[in-house]
């Protein structure tokens, strides 16, 4: 998603927003009521994403703030409600003195933002200590019944949009200082009609199959620490690069990688490349200090690459990086600060959170994606949301006795032996990038019959071996 693009789609629609709003009052006038539940006369209020001010203004609250991107949406909001205080605002940027305010408020935003964890510091910043973070947002389901509603003219345009299953926002939260409190849903029928829509509402969120069939995701969390991004943390990093015929990335891969701790340390491991790929890294080498290639001959796939990175590594923290930067170098940060809060032992990147950029991951890879990652879910007893994404990070004292190298990949076997050591996982929501040079190493049908044959290696690791024990 472009922020550019959102703020011009909002500011667009700003004329007509209020005509959506009343198009739909039923489910506008519901959502208020919610919001009403959760804040008292006493309380400080501010929302993020603020829209022309109708939420904000139906909620009780001794004083009352509205943010939004759009300058549109606040000069609207300002005219009608002038008793209120607005701002023009990226709500992904800290907003004015921390701990204001008791209660803030995202109706329907996350669906908007470009960057969720940015978007929880920011809320972290403004609330109090025990102040709490209402959220509502689309069910993912219903994202092409929305679609054929918006081209049929009976709801308002959404524009670039990404809706994100509750549970991926619950355990974003506890990243940024929330500890969650309530995670529901609401509206199984979001339009009105006499005698169903309102006992079905009532019913559908406390019955368990139904309140997965709902619109909108609900979230409650109460803030319990002051959260501040880590400049540069005591611990040392490893940023492994396991790389085959990648000549004309690995130059400006490696010049991207940002200082991650007291120490960073790249490893360049050369898999077999025929290729200038070994002698640009080493060229690389002679300038950057951080930096060490190993190369060998004949290429042994990226498994063998990630050992080779990992057996060298001197860090407290190793992880892994592809050339072909289709992950960032520059979300490299994002990997190293569960284990400065204590909170991961490993971190698994996922695609799966953001829109990807257009045909950077194929059709079937993306199939393929999600079946194995319902399969290693299974399989380690933790929900993994992508299970392909090479950008993984562990602690080196955790390394010992995770035996890879058999899995062409070695993503897998990383999973396989944190779930047998009992490690604490944590997935962080990484943007998924076109790769700016060379081709793709994976082949969907060839190494998804060789991933079948790993996931049999985890059964009998992590199912039969401890029914055997």
């Amino acid at each position: 998603m472009d922020k550019t693009i959102i703020n011009s789609h909002f500011d667009g629609i700003s004329g007509n927003y209020d005509h959506w709003k009343s198009k739909n009052y039923y489910y506008y006038d519901t959502l208020k009521a919610h919001y009403r539940e959760y804040t008292s006369d006493d309380d400080v209020v501010i929302e993020f994403g603020c829209g022309t001010g109708e939420v904000i203004n139906a909620v009780n609250g001794r004083r009352k703030l509205g943010l939004d991107l759009s300058d549109g949406m606040v000069e609207l909001a300002r005219e009608k409600f002038s008793d209120i205080e607005f701002h023009q605002h990226d709500c992904e940027e800290p907003f004015g003195e921390p701990g204001q305010f008791d209660v803030a408020i995202l109706a329907d935003v996350i669906d908007h933002i470009t960057d969720i964890l940015k978007v929880y510091a920011s809320v972290n910043h403004s609330l109090k200590i025990g102040g709490r973070i209402c959220i509502t947002t689309i069910n993912p389901l219903w994202d092409p019944i929305f679609w054929v509603a918006e081209n049929l003219g009976q709801k308002m345009p959404e524009g670039q949009h990404n809706f994100v299953p509750n549970r991926y926002l619950a355990n974003f939260l506890k990243l940024r200082g929330f500890k969650l409190v309530s995670k529901g849903s609401a509206f199984l029928v979001p339009r009105h009609i006499p005698l169903i829509s309102n006992p079905l509402n009532r019913i559908a969120p406390r019955t368990p199959l139904l309140n997965r069939l709902c619109a909108i995701q609900t979230l409650i969390a109460e803030k319990i620490e002051d959260y501040e991004s880590p400049s540069v943390p005591d611990l040392s990093c490893t940023v492994v690069i396991p790389c085959h015929n990648e000549a004309d990335n690995i130059e400006r891969c490696i010049e991207r990688i940002p200082n991650l701790g007291k120490t960073t340390e790249i490893i360049v491991v050369d898999d077999g490349s025929d290729d200038d790929t070994a002698e640009i890294a080493n060229r690389v080498a002679e300038s950057d200090d951080r930096v060490r290639v190993i190369s060998y001959q004949p290429n042994r796939g990226k498994g063998q690459a990630v050992k080779a990175g990992f057996d060298n590594a001197t860090s407290d923290i190793m992880m892994i990086l592809d050339a072909d930067m289709t992950v960032m170098p520059e979300e490299l940060p994002l990997f190293v600060e569960p284990f400065v809060q204590g909170s991961a032992d490993m971190v698994n990147g996922t695609r799966m959170i953001y829109p990807m950029e257009q045909q950077s991951m194929r059709f079937l890879n993306l199939i393929g994606n999600f079946g194995f990652g319902i399969i290693l879910s299974w399989l380690i007893g933790y929900r993994i949301s992508d299970s392909l994404c090479g950008t993984k990070a562990l602690y080196r004292r955790h390394y010992d006795g995770i035996d890879i190298g058999k899995d062409r990949w070695g993503d897998f076997e990383l999973l396989f032996g944190a779930a047998e050591k009992k490690l604490r996982i944590v997935e962080v929501p990484v943007h998924y990038k076109m790769r700016d040079g060379g081709e793709s190493k994976m082949k969907p049908f060839k190494h998804g019959i060789m991933m079948l044959g790993t996931c049999w290696r985890g059964f009998k690791q992590l199912k039969l071996r401890r029914k055997n024990k």
